[in-house]
């Protein structure tokens, strides 16, 4: 699978400079819920799910047993750190 890199997204849009502005340091290796990214940049979560399946951010779902669970999906805290520290030199 090809890896999206953080230079060729539009950082200009809303969501990826409440990214960039977000007082927390995205960490490397750590999972990001949907939920807990609303709260750490102030984007919606329907946002966020938006850009997410828009420009193909890679995300993650834990394997579950129950079928018919709805599963929740994360984002690494290394692909938001590249979109922080891009929109940090631009």
């Amino acid at each position: 699978m090809e890896t999206l890199d953080a230079a060729k997204l539009k950082l200009e849009l809303h969501i990826y400079q409440l990214i960039i502005k977000a007082t927390h340091a995205f960490k490397p290796g750590t999972l990001y819920s949907f939920p807990a990214l609303e709260k750490l940049t102030g984007a919606t979560k329907l946002g966020l799910r938006l850009r997410a399946i828009t420009d193909g951010w890679p995300l993650i779902e834990p394997y579950s047993s129950q079928g018919n669970r709805r599963n929740q999906f994360f984002v690494d805290g290394a692909f938001l750190r590249k979109i922080q520290k891009s929109g940090g030199e631009a």
